[in-house]
């Protein structure tokens, strides 16, 4: 059995320092079928380690019903980690936010049975939900638990550290304590032998965990502190930012060039960190995966989970992976080096500034018994082609940087023991077989390599041949930028001119090279000329055929079963996508006058019909609002609720339920005198809830608080309604007792509550209501007339409730395209032929709005491409169909539900 310790520079398994450079994956996002493809991208890109969440919703959909097959194999996504040599970082929560739904909570949490003094909360220690964390986590262990690396004889497994929770951001450790302690002993308990990390970026510290970062600037800084936190563990960065995620109504997230993504990650293990790429594969969100998460608007997430990362969502490499394969390739390589470097020494003259587009260039230097690593760091708009180093020796090594933003050298590099690199002015990138050094610089600049005190001075060549030459059993190789991206090494030989290796290590050519070269490790030089792979032809869609959901919203259709009233999509066991509503013997118009919802009693979108036509939509996101509507009295409505996805982060995520949680209201404005807007002490947050992200409970300042009296009756309830941005953290307190908190931006729509004399806290007569800015220099008398009471009269409380859940229409529902369609919701479905899925293939949604996309068998994912307006919603056209969903023996069937009825005869398909 290995043995795992760490110190404060590296992991050490049985004593051989290790040094990690890995790459994020989310098997739930790829099909398991491309697992292993997705993975040896990230080997060939020069990660040695793939990082991964565990999403507890993904695995337990039902209390104590477990899947571990297909694409939920978590034990074969492993194992295929471990085929390829590589470590795996686990991270099984249970919460594990990752833009995802819920961030990994399952829907069923919502329908626990509590005892009589139980109250369910998230992310703390509370009975009902650690209860069943721990069942979760022990299911996880018992799936992976032999494949720790300190397991497995011979052949340990590739299982190197695993980590608990994730990003708890919230200053309270009181309640993080016996949190944690619960999920540590958890973990231990069920078989975690390696050891565990947290990120919580310092907001709380572990006992017995590593404390790791998760950010993409200004690792130096943090970096340091982490070290000074805690000198004797190593620096993790589990989350290094390589992009961003994508939501409905923004443009794409592209921030971080191929450039500056170099300069960071430089910069981060210039500072003695390990990096974890997230994401180095985005992947999709299939189905109803994808989350929402806070801003200053509702931001639900794209199927496309891309991320702007190095590997695209359909495994397509990118400038950003080029780029970071050069860094990537040499920290790994070179991992002998940085394990055994000096915590203590890191020397700069000036630290790298991101935020200055001039400063000037940054040098930073390490130290270690494996040798020195130097990077240098240089500005946005620095365009020198070299940067002069002064030797111990008095001589000057002028450092050919050329346009990139980053630039690295070694000097008295143990070479596995076989020889020593005394310098270079080239950027190392790889040490092959124990005998091949490859380098690589600007081309046509001057080159100084010295190895054994035997120096060699050449030109980096400008053409595609590689510069080779051997001495003394040692051969080295350079190359320049353009043959560096196209350079893949292999056990004893590196190949230039290829795109990527396939399945059997074969190069693919790359775009602009007419050849492959090929370096054995002895110096030896081969040549080849393969074909460059054909772009196939895009297939065409069949005729399209129509299934009206319009049935559906008609008081006809008899697939509706009685409920007692308002019920969550949660509480009827509708855990992700849509529901039917019906709500019959509606009262009279002159009642409907002013509908509305209070927060979160609706989520996220409703559509109301009657007598078959849309009435209104009501919810969040382009193309509806959250403003009062009209309905017909005396007509029955169905509504067809939209769950857009759970909050995955931030303060309310035990509060975002979906579908009708509430009645309809009538609202008429109530006379509430005037606040009183006194100062007092903000007031304790902790017996609501233990984790407020990015907020400290302690921080309780004495700030401006409005009072209201407010008088109420068992028939009058009243609804208060705050502003949207209001710019701080506030506290709802009714007689005393604090029962809510807002985050103060806009990310929950209108924020409505209502006020119940027939629920506690509330009472019949009047009510003390006080509403707590935290920000002390924040006044609130302007918010003053931005706060309404209304009289909210339950306009549903008599009608009789129904529900149908989503789903499929029967293949015989099927019938021919009309001429003209109605303007309400409606499946459609067509057929194509595919000859080979050597490519990726994608759908492009022309034409459609919103809905929903299925492939064969497969939930595609949500589509949102326009409103029912006709408005174009961002940033999402193509979306991908993957190659191990379709059939090449057989026609494809494409179905689409589309929520607004528009028809998709504009839809194609191209291959990407």
């Amino acid at each position: 059995m290995a043995t795992i310790r760490y110190d404060g520079q590296s992991l050490i398994v049985d004593e051989r320092r290790i040094w990690i450079v890995s790459a994020a994956l989310h098997y739930p996002r790829i099909p398991h079928e491309l697992w292993r493809d997705r993975i040896r991208a990230a080997k060939q890109a020069g990660c040695n380690a793939i990082e991964t969440y565990v999403f507890w919703n993904f695995h337990e959909m039902a209390p104590g019903k477990f899947d571990f097959t297909g694409d939920r194999d978590l034990r074969a996504f492993v194992q295929a980690i471990a085929d390829e040599q590589m470590y795996c970082i686990l991270r099984p929560g249970p919460y594990v936010c990752a833009e995802w739904d819920a961030g990994g909570h399952p829907a069923w949490l919502w329908r626990l049975e509590l005892g009589t003094n139980d109250v369910l909360k998230f992310r703390e220690f509370n009975g009902p939900y650690l209860q069943a964390a721990e069942r979760y986590l022990a299911a996880v262990m018992g799936q992976v638990a032999d494949l720790q690396i300190t397991r497995g004889g011979p052949t340990p497994g590739p299982i190197i550290l695993t980590q608990v929770e994730n990003e708890w951001m919230s200053g309270n450790d009181a309640g993080a304590r016996p949190y944690f302690e619960a999920l540590m002993r958890d973990l231990r308990t069920n078989g975690c032998e390696t050891p565990i990390v947290a990120c919580n970026n310092l907001w709380f510290r572990v006992d017995g965990a590593i404390d790791t970062w998760n950010a993409s600037r200004h690792l130096p800084e943090s970096l340091r502190q982490l070290a000074i936190v805690q000198p004797r563990a190593p620096r993790i960065v589990t989350e290094y930012w390589t992009g961003w995620f994508d939501h409905w109504g923004a443009e794409h997230a592209s921030m971080v060039s191929p450039d500056k993504n170099l300069f960071r990650m430089a910069s981060l293990l210039a500072s003695g960190g390990q990096p974890s790429l997230y994401m180095f594969h985005g992947g999709t969100n299939f189905a109803f995966t994808g989350g929402r998460t806070t801003g200053d608007e509702p931001r639900y997430m794209t199927t496309s989970y891309d991320y702007d990362a190095p590997l695209s969502e359909t495994g397509g490499r990118t400038p950003k992976y080029a780029a970071s394969k050069r860094l990537l390739t040499f920290a790994s390589q070179f991992g002998h080096v940085f394990a055994h470097l000096d915590p203590q020494q890191h020397h700069a003259a000036v630290l790298p500034d991101e935020e200055d587009p001039n400063h000037p260039p940054a040098v930073i230097q390490q130290t270690g018994s494996q040798g020195d690593v130097i990077f240098i760091l240089k500005s946005e708009k620095d365009r020198s082609e070299s940067i002069h180093l002064l030797l111990p020796n008095g001589m000057h090594l002028p450092v050919p940087t050329g346009r990139s933003r980053a630039a690295w050298v070694l000097f008295n590099a143990s070479l596995s023991g076989v020889a020593t690199l005394d310098l270079t002015n080239l950027c190392p990138f790889a040490w092959i077989d124990q005998r091949m050094l490859v380098l690589f610089g600007p081309a046509g600049s001057d080159a100084v390599v010295s190895v054994d005190g035997a120096l060699y001075q050449f030109k980096v060549p400008a053409g595609d041949a590689p510069h080779v030459e051997t001495h003394e059993g040692i051969t080295l190789v350079a190359l320049n930028d353009k043959q560096i991206d196209a350079a893949y090494p292999l056990a004893d030989a590196l190949v230039v001119g290829a795109e990527r290796l396939d399945a059997d290590d074969q190069p693919v050519l790359a775009k602009g090279f007419k050849q492959i070269t090929t370096v054995r490790s002895d110096g030896t030089v081969e040549t080849s000329r393969p074909k460059p792979l054909a772009r196939p032809t895009a297939p065409r869609v069949g005729k399209w055929t129509y299934a009206p959901a319009v049935e559906v919203a008609s008081p006809d259709d008899a697939g509706f079963t009685p409920i007692p009233g308002p019920r969550t999509l949660e509480q009827l066991a509708c855990d992700f996508g849509y529901g039917w509503y019906r709500l019959g013997k509606m009262p009279a118009a002159a009642n409907l006058a002013r509908l509305a919802t209070p927060n979160p009693g609706c989520g996220d979108r409703l559509h109301f019909f009657q007598e078959g036509k849309l009435v209104a939509s009501h919810g969040l996101g382009p193309g509806v609002t959250q403003e009062p509507f009209k309905l017909q009295g005396k007509h029955d409505a169905v509504v067809l609720a939209d769950n857009c996805g759970r909050l995955n982060y931030g303060a309310h995520l035990l509060e975002d339920v979906k579908g009708l949680g509430d009645h309809l209201y009538t609202l008429k404005a109530a006379r509430v005198a005037r606040p009183k807007i006194d100062r007092q002490r903000f007031p304790d947050l902790a017996p609501l809830q233990a984790c407020v992200t990015e907020f400290r409970l302690y921080d309780r300042p004495v700030s401006d608080a409005l009072t209201w009296k407010v008088r109420l009756t068992v028939k009058a309830p009243v609804m208060l309604e705050l502003p949207l941005h209001i710019g701080c953290m506030t506290a709802l307190v009714v007689n005393g007792q604090l029962i809510r908190l807002h985050n103060g931006d806009g990310s929950r729509g209108a924020v409505r509550y209502v006020l119940d004399a027939r629920q506690k806290p509330f009472e019949s007569g009047e009510n003390t209501v006080t509403l707590h800015l935290h920000n002390p220099d924040l006044p609130a008398k302007p918010f003053v007339s931005q706060i309404n009471f209304y009289q909210a009269t339950p306009a549903t409380e008599k009608c009789d409730w129904q529900f149908k859940p989503f789903a499929l229409p029967d293949d015989g529902a099927f019938r021919d395209m009309p001429a003209r369609t109605p303007a309400t919701p409606a499946f459609y479905r067509t057929t194509f032929n595919v000859r080979s899925t050597a490519a990726p293939l994608c759908a492009e949604l022309h034409g459609v709005s919103k809905g929903q996309l299925y492939l064969n068998e497969h939930n595609v994912g949500r589509y949102f491409v326009q409103t029912a307006t006709g408005k174009a919603v961002p940033p999402q056209l193509r979306y991908y169909l993957p190659e191990p969903w379709l059939r090449t023996d057989a026609p494809n069937v494409l179905t689409l539900f589309d929520e607004h009825g528009k028809t998709p005869d504009k839809i194609k398909l191209t291959y990407v």
